[in-house]
């Protein structure tokens, strides 16, 4: 099990910088913030809503981005964003890009 751990990390980390883009001129509709686990195991992911997909903004170590609290807040319903993302939409999994940057009017 570790050897796999180990195996996948180059893996992880091509799939980071392989996939990072910049998506211009989407409009945010809505955002939610949605949880799991309870007291201090709680986590969060927040969900971004366009009128193109669904981002999420989480904090990402590879990215060295620990501010996704912050950028939430400031990225508001009705802005016109330019966002620096990274990852893959799936969605049969749920799987949403990562915003790395946001740059909204």
């Amino acid at each position: 099990m570790l050897i796999l751990f180990v195996a996948l990390i180059p893996v992880n980390i091509w799939i980071h910088y392989a996939t990072i883009e910049m998506v211009h001129g989407v409009v945010v509709q809505d955002k939610d913030r949605v949880t799991s686990g309870s007291g201090k195991d709680m986590k969060s992911e927040y969900l971004i809503f366009t009128d193109r997909e669904t981002f999420k903004d989480t904090d990402s170590w590879l990215a060295l981005k620990f501010d996704s609290s912050d950028m939430y807040g400031a990225i508001q319903k009705g802005q016109t964003c330019d966002f620096k993302v990274t990852g893959f939409r799936v969605p049969f999994f749920s799987s949403y890009r990562n915003i790395l940057e946001a740059t909204c009017s």
